[in-house]
């Protein structure tokens, strides 16, 4: 499994600064409500990562543990099947000893 992406922050933080330097330059033709909005969004998209984020490192630590729990059957199923086939052997010489 591969890990999670890298911290989004501080490309969200560039998109910020990159907007709010537009924003504040004399090329701006925005209303500032609509800045505002921007920025709103902007750190929702940032929270939704974190969530996102927790989320997934969540998930990978259930699989893992889910790994470890299949490591522990896989060795029950090959112990179950020696002694099924100790069985089936012990059967198979009884038959041939009558």
């Amino acid at each position: 499994m591969k890990p999670p992406p890298g911290n989004t922050c501080p490309t969200i933080d560039t998109v910020i600064a990159l907007i709010t330097a537009w924003y504040k330059s004399e090329e701006n033709n925005i209303p500032t409500y609509i800045y505002k909005m921007v920025m709103r969004r902007m750190e929702e998209l940032r929270e939704a990562n974190a969530d996102l984020r927790r989320w997934g490192l969540e998930l990978e630590a259930q699989v893992h543990d889910l790994e470890g729990t299949i490591k522990v059957q896989d060795a029950v199923v090959k112990q179950l099947k020696q002694q099924l086939d100790e069985c089936n052997e012990d059967r198979r010489k009884q038959k041939e000893a009558h």
